[in-house]
């Protein structure tokens, strides 16, 4: 609590501040991580990322656990292959202390999530079908919540 009123008298917005607390117990990786929110806010890229971060994220159900699954079909295959073509990178990038870039680097996800969206019914009728898509976006979640945790974030 205290940290995030410093945090606060350091001018950053309160919802930067929720997505970046609970992300590390390094107080200077998080001030690193407000920094590359802050920074990226004022750019156009910001919505585009925040947009991408929020449909993956908001859908999956409190207490979700991912089930082993094989992406089907054009658009599960196309955003879980390029989900795992950046997942490296982006690794490096956090570990790095680099979020400017990582975050900037989730933009590349937006189109295959875009698609997704768009052609497939996450909450398909068929019980394997959603339990499929949702385990499918929860790995993808839960590995972008190492960066942020962009569900706090009001834009």
């Amino acid at each position: 609590d205290r940290l995030k009123v410093i945090l606060k008298e350091k001018g950053y917005k309160s919802d930067t501040i929720e997505a970046v607390i609970n992300t590390t117990d390094d107080i200077l990786d998080i001030l690193n991580r407000a920094d590359a929110v802050d920074n990226l806010r004022e750019q156009e890229e910001f919505e585009e990322v925040l947009i991408t971060m929020r449909r993956v994220v908001n859908i999956i159900p409190k207490g979700f656990e991912i089930k082993p699954f094989e992406p089907q079909g054009e658009f599960e295959t196309s955003l879980f292959e390029k989900f795992i073509s950046i997942k490296e990178k982006l690794n490096t990038l956090v570990h790095s202390g680099k979020y400017k870039e990582a975050l900037l680097l989730v933009k590349e996800l937006k189109p295959y999530v875009d698609a997704f969206f768009d052609n497939v019914m996450v909450m398909d009728k068929d019980e394997e079908v959603k339990i499929r898509r949702l385990s499918l976006l929860k790995t993808i979640g839960d590995e972008l919540r190492k960066l942020l945790d962009f569900s706090k974030i009001a834009s």
